[in-house]
């Protein structure tokens, strides 16, 4: 890992104890799941399409799943000099690269996976999401073509 500001990063730095009942960050939010999914070439990023505004909706309050994003996203925000969503983005990147990596059974490894698994669905709804990508269009409703099946 490089030597940049998630190299002070360890293990354990957050416990179960940790998940109050603080507010999902909604600016920290975004610019998480812009790092996770961000905008390219005629492909919008999670932020333009509301992805953090939708699931931040679905969340039930007070579930785990909102403690568990809320603590997430404080995490972000006391790891750099300054709030994640005003770091640069190489910043950004190795901060998420550290939590693609932390233990799944510490809050920031399954802060990443269960963040990364909602944003992914909810962020693919979105016909502009595959509107840029060089996919063929389904053949549903016609069926697959032989020797699969009928069309």
């Amino acid at each position: 890992m490089a030597a940049g500001i998630a190299s002070g990063l360890a293990p354990g730095v957050l416990r179960a104890q940790d998940l109050g009942s603080p507010t999902i960050a909604p600016a920290t939010f975004d610019a998480f799941l812009d790092s996770l999914l961000p905008g390219f070439e005629g492909v919008p990023s999670a932020s333009e399409l509301g992805v953090g505004a939708e699931l931040r909706a679905e969340i039930e309050p007070g579930s785990l799943t909102e403690r568990l994003i809320a603590a997430g996203t404080g995490f972000l925000d006391s790891v750099g000099p300054a709030r994640f969503a005003d770091l640069p983005p190489a910043a950004r990147d190795e901060i998420v690269d550290w939590l693609a990596q932390a233990d799944y059974n510490e809050i920031p490894g399954r802060f990443y996976h269960v963040t990364r698994l909602l944003a992914v669905g909810y962020y693919f709804i979105h016909p502009e999401a595959l509107a840029g990508l060089p996919l063929e269009p389904a053949p549903q409703p016609l069926g697959y073509p032989p020797p699969w099946g009928t069309a």
